[in-house]
């Protein structure tokens, strides 16, 4: 049941106001050339050149308290400040313009940009000289002389598989191990029985390095770690011969050539019982003696390796693994002599263990595991023994979820971190920062303001530096007192002046009632730029349930950075929903996507536009569109299949349609494995086809390494098979993220121009409305 007479919608802004000075647009006329030129602007790697200081990230000088530099840009002279928070002072780092003039007389290369930033920079701790590279060489900039002179490159650092006492390194030949000495050349082989087909620290390869050029084959990396002492060496084996695999066709190769190219790696679907595996193996260096870890081999069900660490006295190797069909995610302790492994820690939460959610922090030193869990209803910090695996504590409790650990207060036993929910009567995705001690005690609210606060804390945690702001109140930062919160200094404040100069409207959160009729749901809503009282507009649905993450955003900087705001330039109204069953909410929020994708989300998204239409008559319910990729790309798709008199057009991106289809790592955290149940088939996209009535557009990059472009050719063959009329897009040498297509972006435009708006776009060729790439 739809039950939209019970849902209400609370605007969290101030009040609604209309541009007087742009006319609306009409229901025929195309989209001017400005408007398009405008949506260009409004991209989001555009958008900087419109709005500026939405985010400082401070670089802390190491052994100086409280000091710190940041980069402050600005549209007519950028600069790098230096911060003395204890004076609660600042001062120029370097004088741009000077250094730029020194660099072009040093360089014989005229630099007349300011907005030149210096790459690697680094700062000494005497605060006098810093380092960093320019145009392919490296200077030393000395500041009270303001003298430069160009330096060698650093040496280059010691190969990852070099032993930390520098006498070994350690190379593969045909999938064995080699032991070379370092001073000598001469070597020595350590295993006999790898393969090219079972290596040795070989991990699973993203094809898209080989298709980047990065690596020329899987082989290329060498994965492995040596004990501190130097005596041993830890690493796996992977046993590739039953492993299934997929293939990627590169239609249009860069090198001009006409014949295509393909690219096999292995890939495990939902399901899959034929995958690689991951052997965990120690290898003595002395005798060439393994140790085998009393483990089962670990199923590889993406790229990468096992996760696995030395401890610091060379006793011990930590393992870190989820169990397939995530029951459980686990942290061992594998003895390095024996091979015996304990449990030392694991997480057990009903109807499973939020793997994509999990964090610990190992710190041996401290004899300390920080280890999240939500087995009680919430996701919260638990302190163990890092010997024993004993819970010693409960950091965080209560109804509302903690979300990072920032920084740790040794000296006076406390933890600085985030959370969200605590704090009554606010939106609960926004993050707060809280310092707590490691007992669970004193736990304070540093970051009192109803915002977003986007922080980092000094090395010390004597000071706070914090970006706080909403989707409707632009960044503003400052530098907080790390013990208390108290500000201390204003940093920064938000520039935006050129952007509302061209119209734009700040979006406006708000809040829904879900389809049950009881849950809270939170958005946001972005107006047309030209949006005039009396008038309405079609509405678009950016989608992505997850349920891993959370999508409508909340920070003044991740709101800029969006894809709808190009949209609203064209006379578009946009539409974000964080519906139930997504992150970073309740155990019981969170589980309404448990073994239920195909509903997950669209539901409540529609009742939350409904809601929020009835309060808005600018937005208009009956042309309603709605776009997302890979995830977002199946919910639009599915959206369309399930609720087709509601939305009228989709652009269903990188969609992974039939979770039997895409990778066993995250289709299983929600939908189960690897056995498959019978809803994998109720909430595939491929049996739901049938449905379709409005205008769908399914696009696919052909190098799509997450989400195999077969899952779009399935779908495709179930429309055929349903005899439904739907367009498609391929693009060649496109990956899983299409976005930074300037040909891709105008397509999505003007099909929803052209179907959602019924109007028709400017041609495509029009030379001032596409982006020269």
């Amino acid at each position: 049941m739809k039950q939209t007479t019970r849902t209400s919608v609370v605007l969290l802004s101030t009040a609604l106001w209309f541009s007087p000075q742009l006319s609306a647009a009409t229901q025929t006329a195309s989209p001017t050339a400005q408007q398009y030129a405008l949506a260009e602007r409004y991209l989001p790697e555009n958008i900087a050149k419109l709005a500026y200081r939405l985010h400082i990230q401070p670089q802390w000088v190491q052994g100086k308290s409280g000091v710190f530099w940041y980069y402050r840009d600005d549209a007519e002279q950028p600069r790098y400040e230096l911060v003395f928070a204890a004076d609660k002072k600042r001062e120029a780092l370097f004088d741009h313009a000077a250094l730029t003039q020194a660099l072009a007389a040093a360089s014989a290369k005229p630099q007349e940009n300011l907005h030149w930033r210096p790459a690697a920079l680094k700062v000494a701790d005497d605060l006098q000289t810093l380092e960093f590279r320019y145009q392919g060489k490296r200077w030393e900039w000395q500041r009270k002389e303001g003298k430069l002179k160009e330096i060698s490159d650093t040496p280059v650092a010691a190969p990852a598989t070099r032993s930390p006492d520098g006498k070994w390194d350690v190379v593969v030949k045909a999938g064995n191990l080699w032991l070379k000495e370092v001073s000598s050349g001469k070597e020595r082989q350590l295993t006999t029985d790898g393969t090219p087909e079972t290596p040795y620290a070989q991990p699973l390869m993203d094809p898209k390095l080989i298709i980047d050029g990065k690596h020329k084959q899987a082989s290329d990396v060498t994965d492995l770690s040596w004990s501190p002492d130097s005596t041993r060496i830890a690493t796996f084996r992977m046993d590739l011969r039953d492993a299934a695999t997929l293939t990627l066709m590169q239609s249009s190769p860069p090198d001009g050539s006409l014949r295509p190219k393909t690219f096999t790696y292995p890939y495990a679907l939902s399901g899959d019982t034929r995958t690689a595996t991951a052997a965990l193996t120690i290898i003595r260096i002395a005798d060439g003696q393994q140790i085998i870890p009393q483990l089962a081999p670990q199923a590889m069900l993406y790229y990468g390796d096992p996760d696995y660490r030395w401890s610091a006295d060379s006793r011990h190797l930590l393992h870190f693994r989820p169990a397939r069909g995530y029951a459980s995610i686990d942290l061992f302790k594998i003895d390095a002599d024996t091979g015996a492994a304990t449990l030392l820690v694991q997480e057990k939460a009903e109807p499973y263990a939020d793997y994509y959610g999990h964090r610990y922090w190992l710190r041996e030193q401290q004899n300390e595991i920080y280890w999240t869990s939500d087995a009680g209803g919430w996701k919260h910090y638990y302190l163990y023994d890092a010997q024993s695996g004993k819970q010693l504590a409960a950091l965080t409790s209560g109804n509302w979820r903690a979300g990072d650990i920032l920084q740790f207060d040794d000296a006076n036993k406390q933890v600085i971190l985030t959370g969200m929910g605590r704090e009554p009567a606010r939106d609960p995705y926004l993050r707060h920062v809280y310092r707590v001690g490691k007992d669970g005690s004193k736990l304070r609210l540093l970051t009192p303001e109803a915002l977003d606060h986007d922080v980092s804390v000094s090395p010390d945690t004597r000071y706070l530096v914090d970006n706080m702001s909403a989707v409707n109140q632009p960044t503003r930062t400052v530098l907080r007192d790390g013990d208390s919160g108290k500000i201390l200094m204003e940093l920064e404040q938000a520039d935006i002046s050129r952007l509302l100069a061209t119209g734009f409207r700040l979006p406006e959160p708000f809040s829904a009632t879900a389809a049950d009729g009881k849950t809270p749901l939170y958005g946001v809503l972005y107006y047309p730029v030209r949006a005039r009282q009396g008038n309405r507009y079609p509405v678009i649905d950016n989608i992505y349930t997850g349920p891993h993450t959370t999508y409508a955003p909340k920070s003044f900087a991740r709101a800029l950075r969006s894809s709808a705001l190009p949209l609203t330039a064209l006379d578009f109204a946009v539409v974000y929903v964080d519906g139930r069953g997504t992150t970073r909410r309740s155990r019981e929020f969170m589980n309404y996507a448990f073994n239920n994708l195909g509903a997950n989300g669209y539901e409540d998204h529609e009742v939350a536009i409904r809601a929020l239409a009835a309060q808005k008559p600018l937005l208009d319910v009956n042309r309603v569109g709605i776009f997302g990729f890979s995830a977002g790309g199946y919910d639009t798709a599915r959206a369309m299949f399930t609720r087709p008199d509601f939305y009228k057009v989709g652009w269903a991106a990188s969609g992974n349609h039939d979770h039997r289809s895409d990778k066993a790592v995250w289709n299983e955290q929600w939908m189960g494995g690897p056995t498959l149940g019978a809803h994998y088939d109720r909430d595939s996209n491929l049996t739901a086809a049938k449905n379709l009535k409005g205008r769908l557009m399914i696009a696919h990059g052909e190098l799509d390494n997450n989400v195999n472009p077969m899952a779009s050719l399935q779908l495709v063959n179930a429309l055929i098979k349903a005899g439904k009329d739907f367009d498609m897009l391929i693009v060649p040498n496109g990956d899983h993220f299409l976005d930074d297509s300037a040909y891709y972006n105008r397509r999505r435009w003007d099909y929803f121009i052209r179907h959602l708006q019924q109007r028709e776009p400017l041609p495509l060729n029009t030379p001032d409305t596409v982006s020269a790439k």
